[in-house]
């Protein structure tokens, strides 16, 4: 509650200023948000150990935006709170409220300037095709440990929200045709809100670059992008026990491409993740992942299918990870299908089912497999 009344007060503080630099144009404040009701059945494998078992869960959030106009350009505030864990803590959902994200923003011919929690110029990515609840890339971690199902592979180092100052160029190009560029920088990742991070516990001076391209030849819609994040170096890692350390900086990058027609979307992208938590030993091997996927959607219903594959370091497990058990994955592999149902505006029905599978090759011992499959069905309402 504390948390929710400082960031609501921050929002009014904003409010008040950018109304008093202009005064004719109030700014127009919009509630909106979200309740999704899951009920899934999951099996998670690892080796000879196996656990079949179902649950519900429920999610939620809330969006406060404002907008207005300021001196000739426009101004706003964009917040969403919700129940919803973030990378790399995965810690089981409840009912606890957290910011997702939370900026200002002003904007005009010279472009757009966002300051506070997000995600940065990686939004400008290319995501694979999915629908409803994401498939591959969605819901279904909510359902798995990190111990038989990688989550980093999902969550990976483009889609950490963290407090930044982020530039976006304006739209470059004619109707059919058009470039954006964007730059993120973020003293500390892993830092939002209210946090003061210390330096030892965080890759710091972190760049994000990205650029979007979207168009279309005849009756076909492309869209493609590249990014690029790159971060300082870091001591004792996160959540690790000592004497683990991490490598002095990473680098990541990613490509993705989408061509749409006639309500059918296929797409592929690709990221290497660099030495990005990798652990600070001799012949770090590399890090990536490929998705790649096809959905056909309609006014009132869509489906699709999708696919990952990669390695990298187990990392992305719940802290602290030990030196002695330190992993890594040799072969990961995820199939996902689903789709939604639209019974009105904001009204659906989803439904997903992922099967996995994911070989360890452990630096100590000997090598484990992991696999599983996640059902889910839910009822969302967004307004």
């Amino acid at each position: 509650m504390k948390k929710f009344l400082l960031a609501t007060t921050a929002l009014v503080g904003f409010t008040f200023s950018c109304e008093a630099f202009a005064a004719e144009s109030l700014l127009k404040v919009t509630l909106g948000g979200s309740v999704e009701v899951v009920g899934g059945t999951y099996k998670q494998k690892l080796n000879d150990d196996s656990n079949t078992d179902y649950d519900f869960a429920s999610f939620y959030t809330l969006d406060v935006k404002a907008a207005g106009k300021a001196g000739g350009f426009d101004c706003g505030a964009d917040f969403r709170f919700s129940n919803t864990a973030s990378f790399p803590k995965f810690t089981p959902k409840d009912s606890s409220i957290t910011l997702s994200h939370g900026y200002i923003y002003m904007s005009g011919s010279f472009g757009k300037i966002q300051i506070g929690d997000q995600r940065g110029t990686t939004s400008l990515a290319v995501t694979t095709p999915s629908v409803g609840m994401g498939q591959t890339e969605g819901r279904i971690i909510d359902f798995l440990s990190s111990d038989t199902f990688s989550k980093v592979f999902v969550k990976s180092v483009d889609k950490k929200n963290g407090t930044s100052i982020t530039y976006y160029t304006p739209k470059l190009g004619n109707e059919n045709h058009k470039i954006q560029a964007g730059l993120t920088y973020e003293p500390k990742m892993f830092s939002g809100g209210a946090d003061i991070i210390s330096k030892k516990n965080a890759y710091k001076s972190v760049i994000k670059a990205a650029a979007a391209y979207d168009g279309s030849i005849d009756f076909v819609k492309l869209n493609a992008s590249a990014h690029i994040v790159n971060g300082g170096g870091r001591a004792a890692g996160y959540g690790l026990k000592s004497p683990v350390s991490l490598h002095s900086g990473f680098t990541a990058w990613g490509l993705g491409a989408n061509a749409s027609a006639y309500g059918v979307k296929i797409g592929i992208n690709y990221e290497d993740f660099g030495k990005f938590l990798a652990p600070d030993i001799a012949n770090t091997k590399g890090q990536y992942r490929i998705g790649t996927g096809i959905a056909y959607e309609q006014d009132c219903f869509g489906v699709a299918f999708n696919y990952i594959t990669g390695t990298a370091y187990n990392f992305a497990k719940l802290p602290p990870v030990d030196a002695s058990t330190l992993t890594r994955l040799k072969g990961f592999d995820s199939y996902g299908i689903g789709g939604v149902y639209k019974w009105a505006p904001g009204l659906t029905s989803n439904a997903d089912l992922v099967f996995f599978q994911q070989r360890f090759t452990d630096d100590i011992s000997s090598s484990a497999k992991g696999s599983g499959y996640v059902f889910l069905l839910s009822q969302k309402l967004a307004f």
